[in-house]
Parts: C-alpha cells; sequence; structure tokens
C-alpha cells in the first residue's frame, strides 16, 4: 500500500505484488479546486457588496435629486390669493351686541301682591272642622301607645321594599322614604278612627256655627279687600319708580358697554381700513409684515417703498447667493458603488439658480398684491452680495400691473422663468446662465414716474 500527496488530493494505492492487481482512490479536493471555489466565493461577496452599495448610492442621488426639486418649487404652494373684497369683510364693524341682560318687563299685578281669597261656604266649614277636631284632640290626645304602633306598622311595610332593592346603593334613603310614607298614612288612619265616633258632634257643630262664621269672614274680607287696594298701589308706585331707576342703571351700562365696543371695532378694523384707504405706511407696514410670514428656504430681505397715493410699491429684493441655495456637488457613484462627490454642471446650476429666484420673485409679487389692495404697480429691483466687498449687486429690474397678476390656476403650472420673460423683466445673462450686474434702479425716479 502507497500513498501520495499531491496537489490533487491524497491518493492510495493497495496492490499485490507479482499479480497485477492493485486498486486506488483519491480523497480530499484538489488544492487548485479550492482555489477556484475561494475566487468564486469572493466574486460573488463582492457583486453583492457592489449591489448594496449602488442601491444606497442610487437612493443618495434620488433624494438629492428630490430636495432639489422641492427647493426650486418651494414657491407655489405658499402664493397668497386675498382682494379687496377680504380686507372690505375684515374692516367692516361687526353690529353691537350687549352682554348685559336686561331688566324684566314691569308687572303690576305682580308687584302689587296675591289679592286676599273670598271665602266661601265649604271654606269656612273645613276651617271649623279643623278648628273642633284641633280642640277635641287636645282635650282627649291620641293614647300614646299609637305613637308606638305607628313605626312599627311604618317598618313592617318598608321591610320588604328595604329587601327587594338591598343591593342598589339608593336602598337605604328609599327605606326612610318609605317608613315616613307609612308613618304619616297611619297616624292619619288612627286619627281617623279617633274622631269617627265624634263626627255627628262636629256636624252639629259646625252647621250651628257655620252662618256667623261665614258672616264674619265675609267682613274680614271686606276689610282686608280695602287694606289690600291701598296697600298695593303703594307697592306698585314704589316697584314702578325702583324698575325705571334699574332701566336707567341698565340704559348707562348698555351705552358704556356700546362706547367701548366702538373704540375696540374701530382699533381691529384700524389696520383694514388704512389698507383700503392707501395710507402708505401702513401699506408698507403690511406688505413687510406679509413678507415676514413666508416661509423660505434660505434668507432673504426686503424694502418696501409705497407711494404717497398707496398705488405704486417699489420692492428692493435681496437675493440669496447661488452658493447658499445651489449645491456646487452632486452624488456620484464609483466602480464599487460608493457614493463620491461629482462638480455639478456650472450651466445647469446657473439654470437652478435662475428657476429659484424667477419663483421667489412671483412669491413676492403675489404676497404684495394680496397683503395692499390698493397697490396697482409694482416695481421689482432684485440684488445679490457679491465678492468679499459684499456690496449689493442688482441683478434684475421687474415691473408689473395688477391686471398682469398670475392667477391660482396659472400659479400651479406656469414657469416662472417664462413669466417674467414675458412681462419684460430686465436682466443680463451671461453665456453660462449667469446673471450679470444693472444699473442700480432709482426709486425715488421710479415713484415719480407712477
Amino acid at each position: 500500500m502507497t500513498t501520495n500527496l499531491s496537489s490533487r488530493g491524497l491518493r492510495t494505492t493497495l496492490s499485490i505484488p507479482g499479480t497485477g492487481l492493485s486498486f486506488s482512490s483519491r480523497s480530499g479536493s484538489s488544492i487548485r479546486a479550492q482555489r477556484a471555489i475561494a475566487k468564486e466565493n469572493e466574486r460573488v461577496s463582492r457583486e453583492r457588496l457592489v449591489a448594496q452599495n449602488t442601491h444606497t448610492t442610487l437612493k443618495i442621488q434620488e433624494d438629492f435629486e428630490k430636495a432639489v426639486s422641492e427647493l426650486l418649487e418651494f414657491w407655489r404652494c405658499q402664493v397668497p390669493f386675498f382682494d379687496r373684497g377680504d380686507y372690505e369683510s375684515a374692516a367692516e364693524l361687526r353690529p353691537f351686541c350687549s352682554k348685559i341682560k336686561p331688566p324684566k318687563k314691569f308687572d303690576p299685578a305682580k308687584a302689587a301682591g296675591p289679592e286676599p281669597t273670598k271665602p266661601t261656604e265649604r271654606s269656612v266649614a273645613k276651617t271649623l272642622q279643623n278648628e273642633i277636631e284641633s280642640q277635641i284632640l287636645s282635650a282627649e290626645p291620641i293614647p300614646p301607645v299609637i305613637y308606638v304602633l305607628v313605626p312599627a306598622i311604618a317598618f313592617v311595610f318598608s321591610l320588604p321594599v328595604f329587601l327587594m332593592v338591598s343591593w342598589i346603593l339608593i336602598s337605604f334613603p328609599l327605606f326612610l322614604v318609605s317608613m315616613f310614607f307609612w308613618c304619616f298614612v297611619a297616624y292619619l288612619a288612627f286619627k281617623y278612627l279617633w274622631l269617627d265616633q265624634r263626627r255627628p258632634d262636629i256636624s252639629r257643630h259646625v252647621e250651628t256655627n257655620l252662618r256667623s262664621s261665614l258672616e264674619t269672614a265675609l267682613l274680614e274680607f271686606e276689610k282686608d279687600k280695602e287694606s289690600y287696594r291701598v296697600e298695593s298701589k303703594l307697592r306698585v308706585e314704589r316697584a314702578e319708580r325702583e324698575y325705571r331707576q334699574i332701566v336707567e342703571d341698565y340704559e348707562c351700562q348698555v351705552e358704556v358697554e356700546r362706547t367701548a365696543w366702538t373704540e375696540a371695532e374701530m382699533e381691529r378694523t384700524k389696520w383694514a381700513r388704512g389698507i383700503l384707504a392707501g395710507d402708505s405706511a401702513i401699506v408698507s407696514e403690511a406688505i413687510l409684515a406679509s413678507f415676514a410670514e413666508l416661509t423660505l428656504p434660505f434668507d432673504a430681505n426686503l424694502d418696501a417703498y409705497v407711494s404717497d397715493d398707496g398705488t405704486t410699491a417699489c420692492l428692493n429684493l435681496d437675493l440669496p447667493e447661488i452658493e447658499d441655495v445651489i449645491e456646487y456637488s452632486a452624488i456620484g457613484c464609483n466602480k464599487d458603488g460608493s457614493a463620491k462627490y461629482a462638480k455639478r454642471d456650472l450651466n445647469r446650476r446657473h439654470h437652478e439658480y435662475s428657476q429659484l429666484t424667477a419663483g421667489f420673485i412671483v412669491l413676492v409679487i403675489c404676497t404684495v398684491f394680496s397683503a395692499a389692495p390698493t397697490i396697482n404697480d409694482i416695481i421689482v429691483g432684485a440684488y445679490t452680495q457679491r465678492g468679499q466687498s459684499g456690496k449689493d449687486t442688482y441683478v434684475l429690474q421687474f415691473k408689473l400691473n395688477r391686471s398682469q397678476r398670475p392667477s391660482k390656476d396659472t400659479v400651479a403650472r406656469m414657469d416662472a422663468c417664462q413669466f417674467l420673460g414675458h412681462y419684460g423683466v430686465k436682466v443680463r445673462v451671461s453665456n453660462t446662465g449667469r446673471l450679470n450686474p444693472i444699473p442700480k434702479p432709482n426709486w425715488d425716479e421710479l415713484l415719480a414716474s407712477k
């Protein structure tokens, strides 16, 4: 038996000398095959890593392009569309409505009080009967044992009610109510039985004294009626004087409240009325306030000069620098799929900057027209601050009339650069799309010419 180790693996041979009989077997893999398998695994791992890196880089590129697109379109969703009617509604004084509760209407009958009730034969008889029963009960009171039986009877009748509703939280209050009820019923029953034997005497006494008691009651009624007539008149006069005083106080309070309301309404609508009147100071303040409310993805400033009649506005607009808003580098892809920074095309950067500034100017124009309904003409002078000196360099001048303002439907699909070009924007563009300097606008002359 022999064993040989080579690059192709381990070979074992078994033979019988002199017979020519032998058997060979190979075990294990060759070094060359192992190297091939390792190389294939490395290639697959490398391709998988490249695919992962490429997918990540493409996602970064997609996010970058999306951010650029959102930056160039930031102005569309913010364009306001207010007109004169909105400000007229804001300037309208709201009707006064007092919060003080007015006094109730004067009622002489209520102030006079209830009239005496004329006695009737039935009412006098009932009174006589009650008096006689009280005298009898005073002379011959109900035996004390009855006052013991009354609560006992009430307890017997109330206990089933308590047992039936014992699961309810209010079972004990119901039990007490039932006890009082049955005590009252039992007392009335015992009282009726105690006086039942004396009913004939009570009836005879009532019949005997009814006529004289009725005449006496009628005489007292006439006296009470005459007294009521005099006293009610005095009460009505006194109540009427008090009511007039209450009404006067109420009217004074309402007048004070009305005056305060009018002053508050005048103060509330002062701003809107000043804008509708074309007050240059208020119009200028409204323009700057509306500009400050805009959500801008960059720093920008605005100065507004409004004519005395409030019909023309000159806007001195500070544009962002191209380096601050337009990316200098883009995301590229290496051979292994990883991300790398690549210099972006200069013409494309200037084109994007032109789109951004044009959309920004359209947004400012629409904002001014909405903030100041008396403004009919707008003159825009836009500048940047180039170089290390930081001096203002004007690159654009534009005029627009209110009739040329884009509509809501137009803004949703318009090209801002084409819009400005259609209405004669004053601008100088180089071969690379760069905005070159133009003369500084003379705001005094522009306002005077309008």
